[in-house]
């Protein structure tokens, strides 16, 4: 994806800026809600998760940062053409009071038929540009990039929770038979997963002792009813690697 902020300084034209920057915009909101939901659910054993979200955090709040420079820069264009196309009105207006003036100098009815005729027709193209300007912003909720940024902050402060929790639960853990100590050899099992070091099979055959764990933590952080392990894991999978590819998307904004 193009970067946000230099590609509304390119020479783009301005309603294809918008057009992006609004794009850009909607995935913000649907990432930074899906993250949010995502935390929500998220199991206090997820150990693996940490690095992951933690990363996702600040990659959404970057992209936040570098569209609400776009955003603004980009208002500032359109204020600037409303001011431009209001000036060039009124010196169209003062343009014609005194080319109508010599007009009702000479016929009253006539300069006052001219005067109307021609404000008329100025009025009408100054709204019709007016109109065309503010077209693009007129359909966008202002407080969008607010919104974005206070689900961004929540997540965080909820993240922030979940790790205090799992730092506890890691330091309470003494010996084999503690449930933290199970849950770090199952993030384990995950963490090698991830990173292809083992294959789903190997997954499939740990003792049932860590496949009931591992079911419990995938069933929690996917938000799935089902017990199947085979199912979750294809789940685990699909849903990583759409995380993947969005976080790559988003990675250059």
């Amino acid at each position: 994806m193009k970067n946000i902020v230099e590609y509304s300084r390119s020479n783009a034209s301005l309603d294809e800026k918008e057009r992006f920057l609004f794009g850009v915009i909607d995935i913000l909101d649907k990432e930074s809600y899906k993250l949010f939901s995502e935390i929500v659910d998220l199991s206090d054993e997820s150990f693996y998760k940490i690095g992951e979200i933690s990363f996702r955090i600040i990659e959404l709040y970057q992209v936040y940062i570098n569209a609400k420079k776009a955003y603004d820069y980009l208002d500032m264009i359109e204020q600037s053409r409303v001011i431009y196309a209001t000036k060039r009105f009124q010196l169209k207006t003062l343009l014609m009071a005194f080319t109508t003036m010599f007009a009702f100098l000479n016929n009253a009815l006539l300069g006052i038929i001219s005067f109307v005729a021609l404000t008329k027709v100025a009025t009408k193209e100054y709204v019709s540009e007016i109109g065309k300007i503010g077209l693009s912003y007129s359909n966008f909720d202002d407080n969008k990039l607010e919104t974005i940024k206070t689900t961004i902050e929540n997540c965080d402060r909820l993240f922030s929770g979940k790790v205090r929790k799992m730092s506890e639960l890691l330091q309470s853990t003494h010996n084999e038979d503690d449930e933290g100590y199970t849950a770090i050899i199952v993030n384990d099992f995950i963490e090698l997963y991830l990173d292809g070091e083992i294959t789903d099979d190997v997954l499939l055959s740990i003792s049932d002792k860590y496949k009931y764990k591992l079911k419990q933590i995938l069933k929690q952080d996917l938000n799935s009813d089902s017990d199947d392990l085979t199912t979750l894991i294809q789940e685990f999978k699909k849903h990583n690697e759409e995380c993947k590819k969005m976080t790559k998307k988003l990675g250059s904004s």
